[in-house]
């Protein structure tokens, strides 16, 4: 009798067939939560740092442009009246050639907030000749009379589309020397007082900041920043 208790034992501690199935289902809806949840959270990863990055491209962009404009002014140097707007690289008024370029790539559609032409900027700044080993101190140059000496180069911001198809906002010098300030720039928009209808002040640029991004998900990403500088009177 003996062997058949522990042949019995035996049989009660084993699992069953169906009991095996149910375990490996039951496992294989963890695992396929567990997978879902993985790639949710890298979806989400994604979206933060894409977001994040555009914001933070946006406001050092929007901050450069600042301490540019606020050091320039409305004026008119060798019979070129500054600062000087264009649309969409088309700089054809004399004098201003040099800036022109092609059009920059827009992926942005009818209806959406970043969709529209880009208004770019060519400005001038005064003359700074730091003494020997400084360098940018923020102090223009002035004449005997106090005036400022204005810097003979011209000065702009544009948006070009890069061979990688990414859109840059570039800062050049004599329309050469391009400095990316900012990639995945949709629209910039530049206004002054006669392009903005009257409304802003006089001797006033509004520039808008339109950026646009998608993430590894697909899903479009936006930011845009806007503010109003006050340029100098050309004194």
């Amino acid at each position: 009798m003996q062997p058949k208790f522990r042949s019995q034992a035996a049989a009660r501690g084993g699992f069953s067939v169906l009991e095996m199935l149910i375990a490996v289902g039951v496992l294989s809806l963890l695992a396929g939560s567990l997978g879902f949840a993985i790639v949710r959270m890298r979806g989400i990863s994604a979206s933060s740092e894409t977001q994040a990055s555009l914001q933070n491209s946006c406001e050092r962009a929007m901050r450069r442009i600042f301490e540019d404009l606020s050091r320039s002014g409305a004026i008119t140097l060798g019979g070129l009246n500054y600062p000087y707007l264009f649309d969409d690289g088309a700089a054809v008024a004399a004098g201003f050639t040099v800036h022109a370029h092609a059009a920059a790539q827009h992926a942005a559609a009818a209806g959406e907030p970043e969709f529209g032409p880009t208004r770019e900027i060519v400005f001038a700044l005064p003359r700074e000749n730091d003494p020997p080993g400084t360098y940018g101190n923020d102090v223009p140059d002035i004449d005997a009379n106090a005036n400022l000496i204005w810097d003979g180069a011209q000065f702009s911001y544009v948006l070009i589309t890069g061979p990688d198809g990414v859109n840059y906002l570039q800062r050049r010098v004599d329309g050469a020397a391009p400095v990316n300030i900012a990639s995945n720039v949709e629209r910039v928009v530049f206004d002054d007082n006669p392009s903005s209808g009257f409304v802003l002040p006089v001797d006033s640029v509004r520039v808008r900041l339109f950026m646009r991004n998608v993430d590894s998900t697909g899903t479009v990403h936006r930011y845009s920043a806007e503010q109003v500088v006050k340029l100098r009177n050309g004194v």
